[in-house]
Formats: C-alpha cells, structure tokens, sequence
C-alpha cells in the first residue's frame, strides 16, 4: 500500500526551504517532521519537473502542483484469486498446509501471481468473512 501523500501546504514548505533558504534535506526533514527520504523524493521530482528556484515561476499554480506531485493513480495488481472454499475445503486435511496450496496456486499462475504472505493475508480475510456456526446432522439411528 502507497503512503499517504504530504498536504500542500507541506510540499510547498519543502520547496521554499530547499530552494529559497537552501537547506539540507536533513534540515527540512527534521522542520517539518518528516522523513528525509520523503523530502528526497519530493525535491527529486521538483528537479525532474525543472523546478529549481523559489519562489515559483508563474505556471506552478496550486492545481499544477498538485497534479504534478500529488499524484496518488497508482493502479494495484490485479491477479487471479483462487477460490477460497475450496482452499478452506482442502484445508482440512491433515496433509494439506496453505504453503502447499499457495505453491499450486503459484504454478497455475505463472504469468502474475501474489506471494505467499499476501495470500495468506487474503485467505485470511476471506474467513473472516464465514459465520461460524456448529450445524449438527442428526440421524434417526443418533438420536435416543
């Protein structure tokens, strides 16, 4: 999962201090409480876009900016999912563990598959969403 993107506010205090006061990215880090490696990212893409004085040329609106460095269209993978009763199905054999099923599931989906721990967590997930209930078949000979 992405992280959250910095508010304007902030993208735009990264760019005065780097810019406009010429600190560190150490220093703008630790002034406005993020990490360095956030204002690395974000000062690297200001160069890529051939930002490199402050303040800014007249094109760099708020909007601009905001589509420019706010970016947040990051498409997740999409790969097949098994079907998750049966693997609670086979599951209940001794034999049978969900590393063994993962490594099927891995082999039928060569092309694009997820790892093993975000299988996991997905089945995981998927029976959490079961109602546990204790359905109880009587038969005429069971009962006294």
């Amino acid at each position: 999962m992405p992280t959250p993107s910095i508010t304007m506010r902030k993208l735009k205090e990264i760019l005065r201090l780097k810019y406009g006061a010429k600190l560190s990215h150490r220093q703008i880090a630790r002034s406005l409480s993020i990490s360095a490696s956030v204002v690395s990212r974000y000062a690297n893409r200001a160069s890529q876009l051939g930002i490199s004085q402050w303040p800014l040329l007249e094109g760099w609106d708020d909007a601009m900016l905001s589509r420019e460095f706010l970016k947040t269209t990051v498409a997740p993978k999409k790969y097949a999912l098994p079907d998750w009763a049966d693997v609670h199905k086979q599951l209940r054999s001794k034999t049978m563990t969900l590393q063994l099923l993962w490594e099927e599931y891995a082999e039928r989906n060569s092309d694009g598959h997820y790892s093993y721990n975000h299988y996991c967590r997905l089945y995981k997930a998927w029976n959490k969403t079961m109602t546990p209930s204790m359905r109880q078949f009587l038969t005429s000979s069971s009962v006294k």
